[in-house]
């Protein structure tokens, strides 16, 4: 259909009425002004701009072939009688003529162009001629009163967007001819209830039918009917369709959102299905696949109610998130399978087993996450790269640990001794795990993350990286065992856990900001002998003690004097600091950290003694509701800094 509207658009310029020379000389009979072209009359304006508009069929002695650009638009007609001799009608001649109700189309009419009709709110009934043989770019949008459209024989083109929204169009008829449907033709078409496109159609281009939420039905009567991204997207009533018998593959997003449909054959002919073409069909429950089927691409079935599915035996590639939030008990992976997908299998909440054929070569991160009814993963034992032990995936020699089961229900887990590395999020989300022993080079991001049963972790020698959010939010974790082997601690690693003591490894070279976020129960730090940070009287430092890191919010001390070589503060340093009433800061204070004294909830006072505090000042106290004072120079940053916590400035 492409080629037509490119072939079209190039007539225009070299030599249909939208080409219109400057030189043209404008004549005018009974109130209607024309040009002459090619001893023909275009009609470009009338006088009367409301009432009744009729055209002659002849003007100074011409035919009338064509009515002019711009013509009529915004004008308000009652009625318009076009004569049979016109053969088209320009861009935006009857735009937004709201009070026209019907035209007839004059029975030679070849071309109606770009919004001819766009935004004639009243238009409820169009009769078309028998000549036609394109509709214009939203040649017909917003027409929100039609109601029904019988397209001839003779039309092989409907533009992009022809009828969107049309809200109350309830039927619509195509002609034997057609051979494209442009995009987004009948783009919130909300009442149309049964579609049926002809033999003749090429191809269906984008989002054609997109949002027709009423639509029911939809057959093809050709079998080689091309079909562009998202033709059905948001259909959400669709719940019949006879896709045509030859389709090569199922396009990206083509039944996206279609809640109504459950289920579905593909032709034998469909060798991919690319991206989320069913996403969010959240009651699609079964599809019959072609046995040529070979590729299911990304996110394709995610979120859908599919309960079951039998892949194709020459499966070979499984998309990213394929089968993300489906409602899958088990699955079957063919034999030649080789990849599977980032997240292919993430919450599938109900999914219990899988087994893993010989042929797999890759398995990308996140599959299984949140599958928390997973209780083992099988690996067929001919399989070159992966290997299970116990229902816990592996790499081949079990150097890496791939995804430790939701709903394996062991209480304790050590690792093997051959591991070099976890894998994020392996662990997280396991109800069941209380102590793990883990020695492994390396621990991936959030790899036990919510893990709310887990009560004691050990962490043995050899270990020396700690990822970004590695044991987030296990709040029942009370014990931890740090080796001074470790080098490197991430962002938000021990957020919100509860253990009271935390060994500071000699070892350490890094610590991410809001390690110990939350974790509201230290009482002390311990160690902190190394070359980057340090330990003094139970509160952790940086090696030079110019940053203050982290206060122990269970620490007995009501008052505390900040060390006066302490430069930084960090963020949320003195976090539920919950029993100190009073802080003061030395001389040589500059910056403060995001929220670094918050939820302090028995501090009344903080004295600072620098002049040089230059940042951070605004947010740095938060929530500390009984602060009744904060002592200081009288400098704008302390004004500032009094003002946000909703204290007193005392100035020095």
């Amino acid at each position: 259909m492409k080629k037509y509207v490119i072939t079209t658009l190039l007539l225009f310029l070299l030599v249909g009425i939208n080409a219109v020379s400057v030189s043209a000389k404008v004549y005018k009979e009974n109130g209607i002004s024309y040009e002459v072209k090619h001893k023909e009359a275009i009609v470009i304006d009338a006088e009367t701009w409301e009432g009744e508009l009729t055209i002659p069929s002849t003007l100074g002695g011409f035919k009338v072939t064509g009515i002019g650009s711009y013509a009529f638009s915004g004008k308000q007609y009652e009625k318009v009688t076009l004569p049979d001799s016109i053969k088209e009608i320009g861009t935006d001649a009857f735009r937004n003529n709201e009070k026209i109700q019907s035209i007839q189309m004059p029975a030679n009419l070849q071309y109606l162009n770009t919004r001819a009709f766009s935004g004639c709110s009243a238009l409820s009934g169009i009769k078309f001629n028998a000549k036609l043989k394109e509709i214009g770019y939203r040649a017909f949008s917003e027409c929100i009163s039609l109601k029904k459209v019988t397209l001839p024989d003779s039309l092989f083109s409907v533009g992009e967007e022809a009828f969107e929204r049309c809200y109350k169009l309830n039927s619509i008829k195509f002609g034997k001819k057609l051979a494209g449907v442009g995009e987004r033709a009948f783009y919130k078409n909300y009442a149309l209830k049964t579609v049926h496109i002809p033999s003749n159609v090429n191809e269906v281009e984008k989002e054609a039918f997109k949002k027709c939420e009423d639509l029911k039905k939809v057959t093809f009567a050709g079998s080689r009917t091309k079909l562009a991204e998202g033709v059905f997207a948001n259909c959400i009533s669709l719940k019949k369709i006879t896709l045509p018998k030859k389709l090569k593959s199922v396009p990206e997003k083509l039944f996206y959102g279609c809640k109504g449909l459950k289920s579905i054959k593909l032709p034998e002919t469909a060798t991919i299905l690319k991206k989320k073409a069913f996403s969010y069909c959240s009651n699609l429950q079964s599809i019959k696949m072609s046995k040529k089927t070979y590729a299911i691409g990304d996110g394709t079935f995610a979120y859908t109610g599919l309960k079951k599915i039998s892949l194709s035996p020459n499966m070979q590639f499984i998309g990213n998130g394929a089968f993300r939030g489906t409602e899958l008990k088990s699955i079957a992976l063919r034999s030649k399978v080789t990849f599977i997908g980032n997240k292919v299998f993430a919450d599938c909440k109900k999914l219990r087993s899988i087994s893993i054929p010989e042929s797999v070569r890759g398995i990308n991160p996140g599959a299984f996450n949140n599958c928390t009814s997973l209780r083992a993963i099988h690996v067929a034992a001919g399989n070159k790269n992966y290997s299970s032990q116990d229902g816990v995936l592996y790499n081949k020699n079990k150097t890496k640990l791939i995804q430790y089961p939701l709903h394996k229900t062991n209480k304790s887990f050590r690792t093997p001794s051959t591991l070099n590395s976890i894998r994020s999020n392996a662990f997280s989300g396991n109800a069941y795990l209380e102590n793990v022993v883990v020695k492994s080079k390396t621990i991936g991001e959030y790899a036990f993350s919510g893990l709310e049963s887990l009560k004691s972790v050990t962490i043995l020698s050899g270990t020396t990286k700690i990822s970004t959010g590695c044991f987030m939010g296990c709040r029942n974790l009370t014990r931890l065992t740090l080796p001074d082997s470790v080098s490197s601690i991430g962002y938000g690693s021990f957020e919100s856990c509860s253990f009271s003591k935390v060994h500071i490894p000699s070892s350490l070279k890094y610590l991410g900001d809001n390690v110990f976020e939350g974790c509201t129960k230290i009482q002390e730090f311990e160690g902190g002998t190394g070359a980057k940070y340090k330990v003094r009287d139970g509160i952790l430092y940086n090696s030079d003690q110019s940053t203050l890191i982290k206060y122990p919010p269970k620490k007995a001390a009501k008052q505390f004097t900040v060390p006066n070589s302490v430069r930084k503060v960090r963020a949320r340093a003195f976090e539920y600091a919950s029993n100190l009433t009073k802080l003061e800061f030395g001389t040589k204070l500059q910056s403060f950290g995001y929220h670094a004294i918050s939820e302090a909830k028995n501090l009344k006072s903080i004295v600072i003694n620098s002049k040089k505090l230059h940042s951070g000042y605004y947010n740095a106290v938060s929530n500390c509701n009984r602060l009744a004072v904060i002592v200081g120079p009288n400098t704008s940053e302390m004004r500032w800094m009094a003002s946000s916590a909703n204290a007193t400035l005392i100035t020095l």
